[in-house]
C-alpha cells in the first residue's frame, strides 16, 4: 500500500514539474514574441485610426456618386501572400461643393518661363470614366464607415 501511494506521489510530482516546464517555455516564448513585436515597430509602426483620403479605381457611376473599389493596409508587417492589404467597396457621395480636377503637365518650354510644373483643370463627374484611377479626399473617417462625401476628387491617370 504504501509503495502504491509512492508510485501515485511520485506521478503527481512528475506532472507537476512538466508543468512548470511547460509552463515556463510558453511564458519564454511570449517573452521573446513581445520582444519582437518592440523591436519591429519601429521599423513598422502602428497603423493610423483615422484615414480621410484613399485611391482607388471607378467600378460604378450614378447622378450625385461614385462607387470605387479601394485597397487599405490590416498590418504593417508584410506577409508573403500578400494578406495586408483588404479591398474595400466604397460609396462615395459628391455634392455641389466636391471639387473635381486633374492635374495636367507644363510644357518644357512654360517650364523654363517660370510657369511651374504642373497646372490643373476643373472636371466634372460626367467627364470620370469607369475603371479612372481616382484620389478621393473626404469629410469622414474612411476606416470606420463604407459611404462617405468627398471634399475633393482628383483624376490620377
Amino acid at each position: 500500500m504504501a509503495k502504491k501511494n509512492l508510485i501515485y506521489l511520485l506521478i503527481i510530482l512528475l506532472l507537476l514539474a512538466g508543468c512548470g516546464i511547460l509552463g515556463a517555455k510558453f511564458y519564454l516564448a511570449h517573452k521573446q514574441l513581445a520582444w519582437y513585436e518592440k523591436v519591429l515597430t519601429r521599423f513598422y509602426p502602428p497603423l493610423p485610426t483615422e484615414i480621410y483620403q484613399c485611391s482607388g479605381k471607378i467600378i460604378e457611376k450614378g447622378a450625385d456618386y461614385l462607387i470605387m473599389e479601394a485597397y487599405f493596409r490590416v498590418t504593417q508587417l508584410p506577409k508573403p501572400d500578400g494578406s495586408e492589404l483588404v479591398k474595400r467597396i466604397i460609396k462615395v457621395k459628391v455634392t455641389p461643393d466636391t471639387r473635381i480636377y486633374q492635374e495636367m503637365p507644363v510644357e518644357p518650354w512654360a517650364m523654363g518661363m517660370g510657369l511651374g510644373g504642373q497646372t490643373e483643370q476643373e472636371l466634372t463627374l460626367a467627364d470620370l470614366n469607369l475603371q479612372t484611377q481616382i484620389l478621393v479626399t473626404t469629410i469622414e473617417n474612411i476606416l470606420t464607415t463604407s459611404e462617405v462625401t468627398a471634399k475633393e476628387i482628383k483624376l490620377t491617370i
